[in-house]
This record gives C-alpha cells, sequence and structure tokens, in this order.
C-alpha cells in the first residue's frame, strides 16, 4: 500500500519539488544582486546629483531586485494552499471518483489502515517541502528584507521585522504548520463532497478565510499585549506589531473597572476640555496596544499549536467520514 500510494503521487511530486527549487533558485540570485548592489552603493556619493553612469546602474538595479522581492515576499503565502488543494483534495475524493476504492478495500485491509497509510505517506513528503521552502524563506527573509536597511537605507524599511503580518506568515514555523492544516483540509473536504473539484475549491476558500480571521482576531491575543501611553506613542521602537489604539483600566487602580463606568468615564472625558488628567482621574489610560518583537516566537509556536490542533481534528473527522462510506 505505501509502495502504491508513493507510485501514485510520485509524479506530482517531482513536478512540486521542481517548482520549489526553481524558486529557492530565484531566491538565491535576488539575494546575491541585492548584495552586489547594495554593497557598491554604499560607496557611491551621498548626493545623488554627483553620481556617475555606474552609481545610476547600480540604483536601477537595487529598483530591479526590490520588484523581485516583493514578488517572492508573496509568493510562500500561496504554497500551503496550493499544496493542500494539490495533494489533500484528491487523496481520497480521486479514489472515489475513479471506483478504485472499491479494489481498495476488497485487499484485507481495513479502512482507517488504508487512510492513515496514504495520509502519512503523502503528507509527509507534503510537510518535506514546505519545511524546505520555510527553510530557505527564513534565511532570504533574514538576509534581504530584515536587515536590508544598514548597507542601503531606501531600498527596504529599517522598522521591519518578522513580527510584523505578511512577514510573520512567511517565516519561523508556522508555514509548515499552515500546510499540515490545508493538506488535512483538503482531504477532510474531498472525503466530504467526494469531488476533486468542489474539495480543492472550497479548501482555498475556507483556509484564507481561516488564515485571515485569525491575523485579526485569534494571534494578536495569544499573548498579552503591551500597552504605552504619552510620549512613547511617538517613539514605538523598531519593529512593533501595531494592533491598535484603545482604552485601558490603569493597573493597581482601585477605581471600578467595569465596561459601563469606563464607557461613561470616557464620554465624560470627550468634551473641549479632555486632557490625559481628566481620563487619569476615572483610573483610565488611552494608548497603543501592541506586541513587540521579542514576541515572535512565542506567537510562531502558539499558532503553530492551534493550526496542528485543527488539522489533527480534520484527520478524525476524515476517518470517521471514510468508515462510513458505502462502497
Amino acid at each position: 500500500m505505501t509502495w502504491l500510494t508513493w507510485r501514485q503521487h510520485r509524479v506530482l511530486f517531482a513536478i512540486s519539488a521542481g517548482v520549489i527549487f526553481a524558486v529557492i533558485a530565484w531566491m538565491v540570485v535576488v539575494y546575491h544582486d541585492y548584495t552586489v548592489a547594495t554593497h557598491a552603493l554604499a560607496r557611491c556619493p551621498t548626493n545623488t546629483h554627483r553620481w556617475g553612469v555606474n552609481c545610476n546602474n547600480l540604483f536601477g538595479t537595487a529598483l530591479h531586485v526590490e520588484d523581485q522581492a516583493g514578488v517572492i515576499r508573496v509568493l510562500p503565502w500561496f504554497v500551503p494552499a496550493l499544496l493542500g488543494v494539490l495533494f489533500g483534495a484528491p487523496l481520497v475524493a480521486a479514489e472515489l471518483e475513479r471506483n478504485t476504492v472499491i479494489l481498495a478495500f476488497t485487499q484485507g485491509i481495513s479502512r482507517s489502515r488504508w487512510l492513515v497509510l496514504r495520509w502519512v505517506v503523502v503528507g509527509t513528503g507534503v510537510v518535506a517541502l514546505s519545511a524546505l521552502l520555510a527553510a530557505v524563506s527564513n534565511w532570504w527573509f533574514g538576509h534581504v528584507d530584515t536587515n536590508a536597511s544598514a548597507a542601503y537605507p531606501s531600498l527596504f524599511s529599517p522598522t521591519v521585522t518578522r513580527i510584523q503580518p505578511g512577514f510573520f506568515d512567511v517565516t519561523g514555523i508556522v508555514p509548515v504548520a499552515y500546510t499540515f492544516f490545508a493538506f488535512a483540509l483538503g482531504t477532510a473536504l474531498g472525503a466530504f463532497f467526494r469531488k476533486v473539484f468542489w474539495g480543492g475549491l472550497v479548501t482555498v476558500v475556507v483556509f484564507i478565510a481561516t488564515r485571515v480571521s485569525f491575523e485579526h482576531w485569534v494571534r494578536p491575543h495569544i499573548l498579552v499585549a503591551n500597552f504605552r501611553t504619552g510620549t512613547a506613542l511617538y517613539s514605538p521602537g523598531s519593529g512593533s506589531w501595531i494592533i491598535g489604539f484603545g482604552y485601558r483600566h490603569i493597573p493597581g487602580s482601585h477605581l471600578p473597572s467595569s465596561a459601563a463606568y469606563v464607557n461613561n468615564s470616557i464620554n465624560d472625558c470627550l468634551r473641549p476640555n479632555e486632557s490625559p488628567s481628566c481620563l487619569a482621574s476615572h483610573g483610565i489610560q488611552f494608548g497603543e496596544f501592541y506586541q513587540p518583537a521579542s514576541h515572535y516566537w512565542a506567537l510562531q509556536w502558539g499558532e503553530a499549536a492551534a493550526y496542528v490542533a485543527a488539522a489533527a481534528a480534520l484527520f478524525g473527522l476524515t476517518v470517521w467520514a471514510v468508515r462510513r462510506w458505502r462502497a
């Protein structure tokens, strides 16, 4: 069964691996061009009006590298969903569409074992491909994006860090967890719809909705956000993830902290004479909630654990669905 499962998917694995290696090669080329251009630009005059042909050419190369880097930043975001559709949705749905599942279930192997073997063999390969791309992405983002400003400040933002949305999702360990979840989601939806097309289509929709919802409503609360007010608002520090502005009850204040009291106090202070002292007299502060860059790995592990747990639950549902098939 293991050998048969591998033979069924080896061509797709070869194509997927080829695409991922091509992306990795592109990342290496961009890194090389970026390094050469930025180091050379550092030796050009500060006044751009004094640049010669060589410096202008280097500047054009740097802009070209920046355009390519913008595309590379986006690509890893779609890899988990793509792998989930290509490998997860057809894992059991294709067997049912081709009626090959009838033969499989007459070979003296239980349905649960049949599914587990297929899931482990294909899932291991999918996670391995994702882990390879994630490892290279971590290296690439660390050398090209987040540390770029030292050599050439205008190429990338000096305040970019991996904890910020858009960078958080394609670095660390969460890309592997996303892929594991997408694969499990595709398998479950394929088993539910019993059609590869509908299983794949719904997988994309649900996966994107889950990712966006988690980023906006769950990730900010995995760890208690830090809070700053007053002059600290104008010197936020490098790389913090700004969650938003709001009010909080001053820690240690003995004034009421109920929602009704807070709302009434805010309304009382929203007058022409509003001042921080007015809010403070009610035991309330207005400021900014944020996750500092130091919370990066804790958020990574928390989010990865949530997606892995969801994948395990989806696998359980898939086993239940397959066991109830009428073949």
